[in-house]
Order: structure tokens, then sequence, then C-alpha cells
């Protein structure tokens, strides 16, 4: 059943069981969730979400792709707590250099 909104003394909406808002009223038309997101076209789930050009997901895969373009490897220095994964992983390359070129 679609109904205006009943406003209750202190201002807010009130509404019963099965009441729906219209859309000329700031509603969506839908008396449950569902239905409101199938009005909206609002995904169910976050599997249901498209991934776009700029926000993409996060998976291991991309995680594991990431090009190390700043690694330099010059700091030979211990590797502290503080330090980033790329930061300590120059660290170790440097160490592994002088090692190599004594």
């Amino acid at each position: 059943m679609t109904i205006p909104i009943k406003l209750r003394p202190d201002g807010l909406g009130e509404f019963e069981p099965d009441d729906s808002v219209p859309i000329e009223h700031g509603g969506t038309g839908a008396s449950s969730l569902q239905e409101a997101q199938d009005n909206l076209g609002v995904p169910q789930n976050t599997d249901e979400l498209v991934e776009g050009e700029n926000n993409l997901y996060f998976s291991d895969i991309r995680v594991q792709s990431v090009i190390l373009d700043n690694l330099s490897a010059s700091d030979a220095t211990e590797i502290n707590t503080t330090d980033s994964l790329v930061e300590a992983l120059a660290k170790l390359q440097a160490q592994i250099n002088i090692l190599k070129n004594p």
C-alpha cells in the first residue's frame, strides 16, 4: 500500500507494516529492502558491484603484480619495523649488492 508519510507530533515519519513511501514523497515506492533495491537497481551484495576503472577491487594477484618502480637499492642499513615493504626490499637488495661486490 503506497501512502504519503504520516507525521508524528515530533515531526518524524511513522510507518505501519507493508507501508511504502512513494517516489514523489522522496521514497522508493517499496515496502521492503529487497523491493527498494530492485526498484533502484542497487546490488544486493558487494559481489554484484561492477569494478570501475579507478576504484579497483583488492586482489592477491594485483598486490603481487605491483611494479617496484621506486626501488632504490642504495641504503644498506637494517630493516626497521617502521619501513614499508618497498623500503625493506630496497635495503635487502642493497645488502645483497654489497655482498656480491665487496
